[in-house]
This record gives C-alpha cells, structure tokens and sequence, in this order.
C-alpha cells in the first residue's frame, strides 16, 4: 500500500472518530452554561447544577447528555423518582448513551433492585463491550449493594 493511502485512510478514520465515540460529560463543552453544571456536580453542587441543568434542556430538549446529568445530581439528592424520569428521557433521546445508561443501573444498585442493575450492567458491556469505566464502575457498584453472605 502506498504511503499516500495508508495517510488518507488514516485521515478518514480519524475524521470520522467522532462518529464512533460515546457521549460524554464533554460533548458539549461549547455551552457554557452546561460546563458550569458539570463543575457544580463535580464539586458535589447538586441543586444548584439541577437549576442551570434545567436551563440547558429548556434550550434544547434534545440534549440526551443533559438529561443524564440532571439524574446524576437528582440521585445524588436523593430525589430517585426525578432521576429514573430523567435517565429515561435521556435514554429515549439516544437508546446507547453510555452515561444514562450506567447511572440507571446504578440507581437500581441503590434501590436494591439487582435484577435491574444487573441488565443495565449488560447494555453497558453491550455499548462498550465491557472494556470501559462505565462498566467497572457499575460492577463495584453493584458489588457493594449486594447483600451479605452469613458466615462469609
């Protein structure tokens, strides 16, 4: 293969990668207003994300990873009903948002429903086939809600 075209293919599959990659907390690092929700639930700012969150989706309805972020910090209050409904939005908007998807099962991990956790666990080593962060993370999670064994 000439040199030439092994450089052209390489251009074509790097220019298309994007196409390839998973949402991410990152996808819209162009909305400011978004950005500044991901810094206020990093640092542990939930209500006051959910206020700027809500503004992202107003403007758009269409922002699957907004709709996940808004469960994130509804889950993190405590608030379940509000995070499933959100997941589910977010899920409906785009079926393998790799997000949407761990953070459901990690709310099945937390309401002790493991059947469900476990299902999510397998979309999320469907999506990525298992050689991702959202799948581990989901994993322990599921690991640490698991009841204990007597005499273990």
């Amino acid at each position: 293969m000439k040199p030439t075209l092994i450089a052209a293919c390489a251009a074509l599959l790097l220019s298309s990668a994007a196409a390839w990659a998973f949402p991410s907390r990152d996808s819209a690092a162009a909305d400011p207003t978004y950005r500044a929700a991901i810094q206020l639930i990093d640092g542990q700012r939930f209500a006051e994300a959910i206020k700027l969150l809500k503004q992202v989706v107003a403007h758009d309805p269409t922002r699957a990873d907004a709709y996940s972020e808004l469960g994130f910090a509804s889950r993190k209050l405590g608030d379940y009903g509000a995070a499933l409904a959100y997941y589910r939005i977010a899920l409906q908007l785009d079926p393998r948002h790799l997000g949407a998807t761990e953070y459901l099962g990690e709310l099945y991990a937390e309401s002790g429903d493991l059947t469900n956790a476990e299902a999510q666990l397998a979309r999320v080593a469907e999506i990525c086939h298992g050689a991702c962060e959202a799948f581990t993370d989901l994993e322990s999670a599921i690991r640490r809600h698991q009841p204990r064994q007597a005499g273990g």
